[in-house]
């Protein structure tokens, strides 16, 4: 899933990003982990970011 190509600001990738996690897709889930690690697009979280982290390890 790479948003870059859509011209996607970092708030705007982050909210698809956390839409798709939130419906269940595993990818996302991974990488919306790796957004609030990183904060990219939103504030730095850890303790979201190991939420999704395992949320995706199934």
């Amino acid at each position: 899933m790479d948003l870059s190509e859509l011209k996607l600001s970092e708030k705007e990738q982050f909210e698809a990003i956390k839409k798709a996690a939130e419906n269940g897709n595993v990818f996302a889930m991974l990488k919306l982990s790796e957004y609030y690690e990183k904060g990219i697009g939103t504030a730095k979280n850890p303790e979201l970011a190991d939420y999704w982290r395992k949320e995706g390890q199934i």
